[in-house]
């Protein structure tokens, strides 16, 4: 399921998810403002597979929640053609 949403709706209507938006359109800061919305997900690695499947020429990745001052998530992207770890 697709739906262009801006970034607020996606905050309100997806807490807790991680969320894969595509063609996002952003301010002149980079700051994403809205895009099509993919379908969220609970888990990092769900959100990896559904880059693979789509592959979209650009997008942007979501965790919409709150996280404490000291914790940082780095993605790491994987060259075309090797597979996700299992796990």
């Amino acid at each position: 399921m697709t739906k262009t949403l801006t970034l607020a709706q996606i905050e309100k209507q997806f807490p807790d998810e991680w969320v894969l938006v595509t063609n996002p359109k952003t301010d002149r800061t980079l700051n994403v403002r809205f895009g099509t919305r993919r379908v969220p997900q609970p888990r990092p690695d769900q959100i990896h597979r559904k880059v693979m499947e789509l592959r979209p020429r650009s997008f942007a990745v979501f965790f919409n929640q709150t996280t404490p001052d000291d914790t940082i998530y780095v993605l790491c992207p994987q060259p075309r053609g090797s597979t996700a770890p299992k796990g």
